[in-house]
């Protein structure tokens, strides 16, 4: 019975020591670690993505476009930086307007990372033209970097 009871608490002590590990790594110290990547994920995020991009990891969140927030966030983040996100876009303005109130409906997709980067689509409805009109864009990182966001024209979907 003893080598079954030590063998339980050994097991026991084990799972506690596992559980406190994984709590730290989903749950971390939010003020003292303010810029590290493991950030609270938003009510809003709909979906999430990365690729490590040469000595970075590039990561996109799509927010939904119904809420407060139709953002597209991208980011880099630096692993020889102690997980540090080095480099930030928050893109809530497209083509000069407000994604939240300068649209019908906007949002993003057909995300597909690249050797050098990563490209999507941003689709909206204008509030006064018919129709549905779609962007292809791209960003290009250049080490901890993102350059500018480029789009096509805006064209009217078929």
């Amino acid at each position: 019975m003893i080598d079954s009871q030590k063998d339980w608490n050994f097991w026991k002590n084990r799972m506690k020591k596992r559980q406190l590990l994984t709590a730290l790594v989903m749950f971390p110290l939010h003020p003292i670690f303010d810029a590290v990547a493991a950030d609270e994920i938003s009510v809003y995020a709909m979906e999430m993505n990365v690729k490590r991009i040469n000595e970075v990891i590039f990561r996109y969140t799509r927010f939904n476009s119904e809420s407060p927030y139709p953002c597209l966030r991208l980011e880099l983040i630096s692993p020889q930086k102690h997980w540090k996100v080095v480099d930030r876009k928050d893109m809530c303005e497209m083509n000069g307007k407000d994604l939240g109130v300068g649209y019908s409906y906007s949002g993003f997709d057909s995300f597909v990372f690249k050797e050098d980067g990563i490209t999507f689509r941003f689709n909206y409805f204008e509030k006064d033209n018919y129709g549905e009109y779609s962007q292809h864009c791209s960003v290009v990182v250049v080490g901890e970097k993102m350059q500018a966001v480029e789009c096509s024209d805006p064209g009217l979907v078929e």
